[in-house]
């Protein structure tokens, strides 16, 4: 499972794979940055994290999600330069307007230390030390303002 959050402009995740109650990996990237400058994210199946960060690295559109085919329990977060903050799910996408959000297994942990002030990464590693299904080190990626907005 997995821990992703994104707040002021930083998005951050665990890195622990695993399958139903057996770890496979505390090394599985799970967040991305593009030549967009878009940054992202995906909690849920092996296959669903393969799918979407070839999906993601393409520099796609973001209509083109829908097509993927994923689980209904997958869910992305992805950040444009722009500021336009989007969660995907199986059904499609939406613009997120909150000042932070969080998906995966340990969202309620992250959620809760985010509520009291903490930082994306802050939340991650809350969350890393009360979900036993999030774990490895933190993993960082950063908007960056200058990158074409198309």
């Amino acid at each position: 499972m997995t821990i992703i959050v994104f707040k002021d402009n930083i998005i951050c995740s665990d890195s622990r794979l695993t399958s139903g109650d057996t770890l496979l990996s505390d090394n599985r990237q799970k967040i991305f940055k593009n030549d967009k400058g878009w940054i992202g994210g995906c909690a849920g199946l092996m296959t669903d994290l393969e799918k979407f960060s070839k999906w993601f690295m393409s520099n796609p559109k973001l209509k083109t999600w829908n097509g993927l085919k994923v689980d209904t329990d997958t869910r992305a977060i992805i950040a444009k330069p722009n500021g336009g903050v989007y969660e995907m799910c199986d059904t499609g996408y939406y613009e997120n307007n909150t000042p932070y959000t969080t998906i995966g297994s340990g969202w309620k942990f992250a959620m809760g230390a985010l509520e009291v002030g903490a930082t994306a990464r802050e939340a991650v590693e809350s969350s890393i030390r009360l979900c036993i299904y999030c774990g490895g080190p933190v993993q960082e990626e950063r908007l960056d303002f200058v990158k074409d907005l198309k």
